[in-house]
């Protein structure tokens, strides 16, 4: 986690299993969040909708997030990073298939 000048590093966690990961104890403040260390044979997916939306990844292409701010006793669940296993593939090597039901 860094300040929001995007450069000092205020705290560093490790995510678990399943990628979960807590800063404790914040401050009321903007901060950036920075992934690194992307494991072995995964991708970063884009970037799309907003900041703070549950349903996409936060994480930019330098690895970290825009400006979150939190206010006193807030607690953020949505700050993540998207990855998948593989690699891209572009759209003319897809096939696609309709099913009736």
């Amino acid at each position: 986690m860094y300040a929001s000048n995007g450069i000092t590093v205020l705290a560093t966690v490790v995510t678990d299993g399943n990628g979960a990961y807590s800063f404790t104890n914040l401050e009321s403040r903007t901060y950036i969040v920075g992934f690194v260390n992307l494991p072995s044979g995964f991708t970063r997916t884009k970037n799309l909708g907003v900041l703070n939306d549950a349903l996409n990844s936060d994480m930019n292409v330098g690895g970290k997030t825009n400006a979150v701010t939190l206010t006193a006793g807030e607690y953020n669940l949505n700050i993540v990073a998207g990855i998948y296993f593989g690699i891209p593939l572009p759209a003319k090597e897809l096939t696609a298939t309709l099913a009736i039901i």
